[in-house]
């Protein structure tokens, strides 16, 4: 048995909660358990490199039970840890089961992930298959879609047993395009060493798939090969592989990691293009292979790109690579982990993309003539809109919108439920099932039943406008839309830790729109596993002599940043500033439902951020522009601002003995609010 610390513990803190010794005992934890993302895991004979996702709060170990399994290197996100282990190729003509025990000792916390190996060759060599057979699992017999791209001619395909052998008359020397497109039941297959290449859509839409070994014998992957394999958890490149076509990996949306070996060369635009699961990219190449447009985009937030050490500015400078400069990570592949210094992980840093979810919904009531949707300031998009939907005007869905809107679904409620439509595997939109109910505020704003009639809705004129084509027609001005946001907002994310103190399990998304009519909105919501995310959408771009700008400020992206942050605190004393907030919203209160801020509590949530926001860019060098900035708040209503800003002064001078946090300091702003006379305004 191998056993073996995660080396990455080092830095990754987070992981240390409640998993270490020292004098007085281990730390009593507040939260239990761990998860794996799988109980078993099925591997071809030819073995490879497979990974585990760990959901725990502690720091853990891992062992092997077998000697054909060695644990390799781990690696931590904000949501979930990855353990890598390498399976040995299976020399013997039976299959073989191993356990990897996830566990802590000092709690007596453990968690097991069972691994099946499939039986190697009768002539005693996992490593390959004979050259003229492909053998698979799946669910039922696999027939290809293209029988005669595979450089030889089938002679047999038996299947029994949920395992198939596919046998030709000659070495396969290709999976060519089109080969098993659909083959909807294949859940693995195992790849002779004579196949050189793999074609266009060779298993496009292979939705069961789960895991694949390119064998180092390949040098092509083309364009779509694997594109919406939805299952994809494991994917092996060999080490002769040149080049990835572009939507190779587009939407593989189960896929959190893969390893680009050195020998690539070319990576096509769109190659992992809404693999929203995916976490890690291990890029080897010491010269940054040509890139394509947006070949890592939305991924899941906070993903990294971890290159060579000495290429770290190669890559942030390189065309198309440069677009994830904030994302590049240096790497050390010789002892598996990241070297401290590059390491600019802060919890936050999320890439910021044009959702197609947002956009569909703010064009059904821009269709519906919702003043809040109605200005879109990029002429080139609006435009468009116009002409290629004018027929949509009246469906259903804008129908429900009209009657909607008097009903109080109108502003942030409409992106909120646009932040939770994903995609099935069937192609249709449904609600994220990972939401945990209530969390969103935004989105409980609508009623079970206008959720479910919009939701058929959207899903028929999604199809009958074909809204996806649309969508990609703006790829232009989506890309300039996020080169300008990136060009004005710089923001400090490690600043919102250090200032409030650092909250556990959180995830952020930057979401620019141009359906958003020029506004901006702070939606969020909580998912099942306990992560806050952040889904802030950002519509204050505009367009003048074609070029495409964005009209916010840091200032913004500070203010929605400190909602997790600030609401909490508000709520937990909420107490004991209610009487001081309903004095001061009846002084104010047509000025604050003019900005949709209907009670006292949302006038507080909004005080307190604003206040934190003028923080943040007085840390940040705007000190100067402090009246400014106080007098344009209390001009909108938010009349204790300056109070609070002036209180903050205390706390940024602080001894961090006294004040660690913002809750820390709330008795001194509680103190502040109810001394405030909104009479004096």
């Amino acid at each position: 048995m191998k056993r073996f610390l995660l080396s990455l513990l080092s830095f990754i803190p987070f992981l240390m909660v409640g998993c270490y010794e020292d004098s007085t005992g281990p730390e009593v934890p507040v939260i239990g358990g761990i998860t794996l993302s799988q109980e078993q895991m099925t591997v071809g004979a030819e073995g490879g490199e497979y990974s585990v996702n760990i959901y725990t709060e502690y720091a853990f170990q891992a062992s092997s039970s077998v000697n054909w399994i060695e644990i390799s290197y781990g690696s931590c996100g904000t949501e979930y840890c990855t353990q890598y282990f390498d399976v040995k190729a299976n020399d013997t003509t039976s299959s073989r089961e191993g356990v990897i025990t996830i566990f802590c000792d000092d709690y007596n916390l453990s968690a097991t992930l069972t691994v099946v190996q499939e039986a190697g060759t009768e002539q005693g060599s996992g490593t390959s298959i004979p050259n003229n057979q492909i053998w698979y699992t799946a669910t039922e017999k696999v027939t290809p879609y293209k029988p005669d791209v595979f450089g030889a001619n089938i002679v047999s395909n038996t299947y029994e047993n949920g395992k198939g052998v596919i046998t030709f008359d000659d070495d396969v020397t290709s999976i060519g395009d089109w080969a098993f497109y659909r083959c909807r039941s294949l859940t693995s297959i195992t790849i002779p060493d004579s196949v050189t290449s793999i074609g266009d859509f060779a298993f496009e839409e292979c939705i069961s798939l789960t895991s694949v070994t390119i064998p180092d014998s390949v040098t092509l992957i083309g364009s779509y090969a694997f594109e919406e394999c939805h299952s994809l958890i494991s994917v092996t490149i060999g080490d002769s592989v040149t080049s990835i076509g572009k939507d190779a990996f587009f939407y593989c949306k189960s896929l959190t990691n893969i390893t680009i070996p050195d020998s690539v060369t070319s990576i096509g635009e769109y190659a992992f293009y809404d693999c929203y699961s995916l976490k890690e990219v291990y890029c080897k190449p010491t010269i940054p292979p040509m890139g394509g447009y947006d070949m890592f985009y939305f991924n899941a937030s906070g993903r990294k790109i971890y290159v060579p050490v000495a290429s770290v500015e190669a890559y942030k400078s390189a065309e198309y690579w440069s677009e994830y400069a904030d994302a590049i990570v240096a790497y050390d592949f010789e002892k598996g982990e990241v070297v401290p210094d590059y390491n600019t992980e802060t919890g936050h840093n999320p890439e910021p993309y044009v959702s197609e979810m947002v956009e569909l919904m703010g064009l059904i009531f821009r269709l519906a003539g919702a003043k809040e949707y109605s200005n879109c300031y990029v002429a080139s998009v609006a435009d468009s809109a116009d002409d290629y939907f004018a027929s949509m005007k009246s469906s259903t869905a804008v129908t429900l919108a009209k009657q909607y809107r008097t009903k109080g679904v109108s502003y942030d409620a409409v992106t909120g439920y646009a932040n939770l439509l994903i995609f099935d595997d069937n192609g249709n939109i449904v609600f994220d099932p990972d939401y945990k109910e209530g969390s969103n505020t935004s989105f409980d704003r609508w009623t079970n039943t206008q959720k479910e009639d919009m939701l058929a809705a959207v899903n028929s004129l999604y199809k009958e406008s074909k809204f996806h084509t649309w969508f990609e027609s703006i790829k232009p001005e989506q890309e300039a839309a996020v080169a300008a946001f990136k060009k004005e907002c710089n923001m400090d994310y490690a600043w919102l830790d250090s200032f409030y103190g650092k909250i556990d399990n959180i995830s952020s998304r930057i979401i620019l729109s141009f359906m958003a009519g020029g506004g901006n909105y702070g939606n969020s919501f909580t998912r099942k596993n306990g992560t806050f995310l952040l889904t802030p959408v950002f519509g204050s771009l505009s367009q003048t002599n074609g070029s495409i700008t964005f009209k916010g400020s840091v200032e913004l992206l500070a203010h929605e940043f400190s909602h997790p942050y600030c609401n909490p605190i508000i709520n937990a004393n909420w107490t004991d500033i209610s009487a001081k907030a309903a004095e001061v919203y009846n002084k104010v209160s047509d000025l604050m439902k003019s900005q949709a801020y209907n009670n006292s509590k949302t006038m507080m949530y909004e005080t307190l951020v604003r206040s934190c926001a003028i923080r943040y860019m007085i840390d940040h060098g705007y000190n100067n522009s402090r009246n400014t900035l106080i007098s344009n708040q209390e001009n909108r209503g938010f009349l204790m601002v300056g109070t609070i800003v002036d209180t903050l002064d205390k706390y940024d001078h602080q001894e961090s003995d006294k004040y660690a946090t913002l809750s820390d300091f709330m008795p001194e702003i509680i103190k502040a609010i109810n001394n405030f006379d909104p009479n004096n305004y």
